[in-house]
């Protein structure tokens, strides 16, 4: 398995997505549209279809951990995601808004991995120490850096 956001640069806007079983706190908002809004890079919407309220904000791990972020799945969670051995995936964490000088942080315990053929997804909990539940996101201080990060991610 691969990462469809390393390899294509990104998700596709508009991208509909299915979890099964919604994300934690949302269980019965299981229909969802990655959109991405220009200017906003890295950082994407999970936008609810169920509920047009409810939105979340996503954005790839790797960008904000590096290439050693990993989501171990359980069979049961690739039963769901119906994942074959040449399937891509891709990770996304949700953030969130936060006090202090880094302003949003994003959840590395609770990743939603997205099977790219068929657009399941599903919310997982990762038992890794070294994630966070709050991981600070340091944001780039200029257009340049962001560029620059973008470049070495999407590579």
């Amino acid at each position: 398995m691969t990462s469809a956001a390393k390899e294509n640069g990104g998700p596709r806007s508009g991208a509909e997505v299915f979890l099964p079983d919604g994300l934690l706190g949302f269980e019965d908002l299981t229909r969802f549209t990655i959109v991405e809004d220009e200017g906003a890079q890295p950082f994407c919407r999970l936008q609810s279809q169920d509920d047009p309220e409810v939105m979340f904000i996503i954005v790839d791990p790797v960008i904000i951990y590096g290439n050693d972020y990993a989501v171990p799945l359980a069979e049961s969670d690739r039963d769901i995601l119906d994942l074959g051995p040449e399937d891509v995936v891709d990770t996304w964490v949700l953030v969130a808004p936060v006090e202090g000088p880094e302003r949003f942080a994003a959840n590395l315990k609770g990743p939603v991995v997205l099977n790219t053929r068929n657009r399941v997804a599903k919310q997982v909990v990762v038992y890794n120490p070294a994630y966070a539940f709050r991981h600070p996101i340091r944001m780039a201080d200029t257009a340049s850096d962001r560029a620059r990060l973008k470049a070495q991610v999407y590579r």
